[in-house]
């Protein structure tokens, strides 16, 4: 399968607030939400973060094992909205990869 030609759009909102409830405070990343799933053109994932830290998000196309870096910046104390445009990606099944400098989380995603 072809990589995508072109950069894809991202979208990180500023942060909503910072989200204090439900958790141990031994987490540096809260991942509230991931969807739709399985998706068409445009995945949300919703996440939060207790500490200034470095956020990686990776795409790994399952069958071929190729990744495509979707994102990688430094993030405050915060919630966050992203967007990630994947109309260019052909139909597959994907792992998502989150990632921070204490953490690391996996999801499957099925693009359609």
């Amino acid at each position: 399968m072809k990589a995508p030609k072109k950069r894809k759009k991202i979208s990180l909102l500023l942060p909503l607030g910072v989200n204090e409830s439900k958790r141990t405070g031994k987490e540096s990343l809260a991942v509230f939400s991931v969807y739709p799933n399985p998706v068409d053109n445009e995945l949300n994932i919703q996440l939060g973060t207790r500490h200034n830290t470095a956020l990686t998000l990776r795409l790994t196309l399952l069958e071929s094992k190729n990744t495509y870096m979707v994102l990688s910046r430094k993030i405050a104390v915060g919630i966050f909205d992203i967007k990630v445009d994947l109309s260019e990606f052909p139909k597959s099944i994907y792992l998502l990869n989150l990632e921070t400098e204490k953490e690391n989380r996996t999801f499957k995603i099925v693009k359609q």
